[in-house]
């Protein structure tokens, strides 16, 4: 996957690919401000770098720019805490309740209820 990325959506900063983030970019703290930027693509390589923090996650979770996609990749991120995923299984898109309703009964063994209300 080599996309190309503009830093803040401009073609004049310097351009980063999904692959150069993930290969490149190692700081923590570099991933939470990336983070902030409007470029899903780039929001997207940060949510699956192996360094991200959870918190920074979280984050993106709670910004309503975050679109559906994304969503999906973070109920998906193998650390995320239990009370957020039953949030997300409460969520309005269905793919994004049905992943967080899954990784919850993966989680889980089998051992909970996740029914709709």
């Amino acid at each position: 996957m080599m996309d190309i990325v503009y830093l803040g959506g401009s073609k004049d900063l310097p351009r980063l690919s999904f692959d150069e983030i993930r290969a490149q970019v190692h700081d923590p703290e570099i991933l939470d401000k990336l983070a902030n930027l409007p470029d899903e693509k780039v929001r997207i390589a940060v949510a699956s770098h192996p360094r991200v923090r959870v918190e920074t996650l979280i984050r993106l979770l709670e910004d309503p720019t975050t679109e559906i996609p994304l969503l999906i990749l973070l109920a998906s991120y193998p650390q995320m805490p239990i009370e957020i995923l039953h949030k997300l299984a409460k969520h309005k898109n269905p793919m994004v309740s049905e992943e967080a309703k899954g990784v919850l009964f993966i989680r889980s063994k089998g051992h909970i209820d996740i029914q709709d209300d």
